[in-house]
């Protein structure tokens, strides 16, 4: 930044890491390009909050959760319990598997009946002509 062609230097208390967490990377048109204020409570919080590790599901897993599901897809409090301590995952993360797992059935159910539909109509089609 310059006024009247003297540069003027920015300070700025954010160490490299602190300013690529809080999306303001060196060599962009820098601090304060943006119109928020980055507080220093803000850099805190960004420094105590870590990236959260990426479930994986063993297979032993994935057939607990997938047995449970086509017994019931949307479990209770104490069933969610019951099928983490079982899988070993916590309850969380099993309620997420669950939310998950009916989108995706919801998503299938939704695309199935567009297809059948497609073909009903091409089947329509043809018969007509």
């Amino acid at each position: 930044m310059t006024v009247s062609g003297t540069p003027i230097p920015i300070l700025c208390n954010l160490n490299t890491a602190e300013r690529r967490e809080a999306g303001l990377e060196p060599g962009r048109s820098g601090f304060g390009a943006d119109s928020t204020d980055h507080t220093d409570s803000e850099s805190s919080h960004s420094k105590s909050k870590a990236k959260r590790v990426r479930t994986t599901f063993t297979e032993e897993q994935l057939q607990v959760l997938q047995a449970n599901f086509q017994l019931d897809s949307n479990p209770d409090g104490q069933d969610l319990e019951r099928i983490a301590q079982i899988t070993g995952l916590s309850k969380r993360v099993t309620q997420v598997w669950f939310q998950n797992s009916r989108a995706r059935q919801k998503k299938h159910l939704h695309t199935g009946k567009m297809k059948s539909s497609q073909n009903i109509y091409l089947y329509l089609m043809v018969t007509w002509t």
